[in-house]
């Protein structure tokens, strides 16, 4: 039995992870394209390479600038927000009309 030492690798970045990281690292220095990547890298991308970058110390400071200065990037559209309320209300409602159907017979 091998002993734990509390310690295990991280599994390398993927290409659009790490060229996130990379513009993140030139950050503000980039072009209007590169900050619609690093924006749909943060909203998109699988959470834990999402997470490994924003949580590294070195490019915390920049994700939180890259947040700030673009903030509309990291709101809900308004079509997202109505497929919220209707997925939310949708069951809601569809279990008060059933009640208040049955309750009638």
């Amino acid at each position: 039995m091998s002993k734990q030492t509390g310690f295990e690798p991280k599994p390398p970045l993927s290409a659009d992870a790490e060229r996130a990281e990379q513009l993140l690292h030139n950050y503000p220095d980039v072009d209007a394209a590169e900050i619609d990547e690093i924006a749909r890298f943060l909203r998109k991308g699988p959470f834990l390479e999402v997470h490994r970058l924003t949580s590294s110390e070195e490019l915390a400071v920049k994700v939180a600038a890259f947040k700030a200065a673009h903030p509309s990037r990291f709101t809900l559209s308004v079509k997202d927000t109505l497929w919220v309320v209707l997925i939310v209300l949708g069951p809601l409602l569809t279990f008060c009309w059933l009640a208040w159907d049955s309750g009638k017979r």
